[in-house]
């Protein structure tokens, strides 16, 4: 698959990420980000690609990357950040690092988008998490996206700077609503009867990455695929 553009430079972290276990951690991310849309429509990856547009393959990529950066390997604990950096960090630039740390402890959710600034900023409002609005720094995405559209991304906090990382999905109300009801559905069915404190919202959006690509891909390809018939 081809990569995702970022303003930073991931390209070691990337080249590192090649090595085991690492590989096969991010084989088995795509397959959970990939999978499910694949087995629900009988269709293979390039096939669905085929249909949403080959340009996708970056983004998808790119979450199931961004995803892997956040996830522990038990039974120690070992995380892609830290041991690249531990023996890798020497050749990174400052800015790179902190980058890196900062994406390492984030986690994608749903966010309805107001106050576009075409090319400097956005601000976005969590609709899974009751935390308080954060304008973000953004220059690409601020080109296309409107106030109340809904995306997909992961806001990463930099000493204090905002911004969102290279992987973002933008859903429609619909596919938006589709979202909301599946982790409604996931905190209903958890252990506890009562709402999810913060921590636990957080541990769960944490373990739940791939929910956003597979219900975006469903949605794509039945809304591409039945306006070509």
């Amino acid at each position: 698959m081809s990569r995702p553009k970022s303003a930073h430079d991931l390209s070691g972290l990337m080249k590192y990420m090649r090595r085991a276990p690492w590989d096969e951690m991010m084989d088995e991310m795509l397959v959970a980000h990939l999978g499910p849309a694949c087995e629900a429509t009988d269709l293979e990856p390039d096939d669905i690609f085929d249909i949403i547009g080959d340009h996708w393959e970056g983004q998808l990529w790119g979450c199931a990357f961004e995803d892997l950066l956040t996830q522990e390997l038990e039974p120690d604990s070992l995380n892609l950040v830290d041991e690249y950096l531990k023996r890798r960090g020497w050749n990174e630039k400052v800015p790179n690092k902190a980058y890196m740390r900062a994406l390492r402890d984030t986690v994608m959710s749903l966010y309805e988008v107001s106050e576009v600034v075409p090319g400097q900023s956005m601000t976005l409002r969590d609709l899974l998490r009751d935390t308080v609005p954060v304008t973000v720094r953004e220059h690409s995405a601020t080109q296309t996206l409107v106030n109340w559209d809904k995306i997909a991304a992961r806001i990463v906090d930099v000493n204090g700077r905002y911004g969102i990382s290279g992987a973002l999905l933008p859903f429609s109300a619909d596919g938006a609503e589709r979202v909301i009801e599946a982790f409604s559905q996931l905190e209903a069915n958890g252990p506890d009867t009562g709402r999810l404190s913060p921590p636990e919202r957080e541990d769960l959006l944490k373990a739940s990455g791939p929910i956003f690509t597979n219900i975006w891909l469903l949605g794509s390809v039945a809304k591409i695929g039945g306006s070509q018939r």
